[in-house]
């Protein structure tokens, strides 16, 4: 009876082990339909706040523009990976709290949104951003959803421009 027990005991103790080792290596990642605007949104979301830059960046087609806060734009993967660099280092914690998707065509969609970050700067402080984005996401053929635009600091490029006047 007291051999059983230990077994039991060694058994559950095990399985823990197992559960968190495979957690710690996202095996057991929560799956994200990206052939769904929403889904491929909340999969962009997961990969920063995991600090997976190679992910991230595989969410932005080929062609990719990124308008930083001054409204340059960006141009291809390379370029986009310095821009959100900060982003996946510090494991941000991103939120979208309201979005509008408006299909343009079949595979071209037009997205506004207007969401949070949350994360530890590089100071060590905590950090928080609100703003609002516009972007143009394009569908691949195997039906997956990319950044086609990503203007995430739409809000503040406004307000910039507001405040020269």
């Amino acid at each position: 009876m007291k051999n059983r027990y230990f077994f039991m005991e060694f058994i559950k103790v095990l399985f823990t082990i197992i559960f968190i080792t495979l957690s710690n290596n996202n095996i057991m990642a929560q799956k994200f339909d990206r052939k769904d605007p929403n889904g491929f949104d909340e999969y962009f979301m997961d990969c920063i706040g995991r600090g997976d830059m190679e992910a991230a960046l595989a969410c932005f087609d080929p062609e990719a523009l990124y308008v930083e806060k001054s409204g340059n734009a960006l141009s291809g993967r390379e370029a986009i990976e310095k821009a959100i660099t900060p982003l996946v280092k510090m494991k941000a914690k991103m939120e979208v709290y309201e979005h509008n998707n408006l299909p343009v065509t079949k595979d071209l969609m037009y997205r506004m949104d207007k969401w949070t970050v949350k994360g530890t700067g590089p100071d060590g402080k905590p950090m928080e951003m609100k703003g609002a984005s516009v972007h143009l996401l394009r569908r691949n053929a195997e039906g997956y959803w990319f950044w086609l635009v990503d203007s995430p600091f739409t809000l503040e490029w406004f307000k910039a421009e507001d405040s020269n006047k």
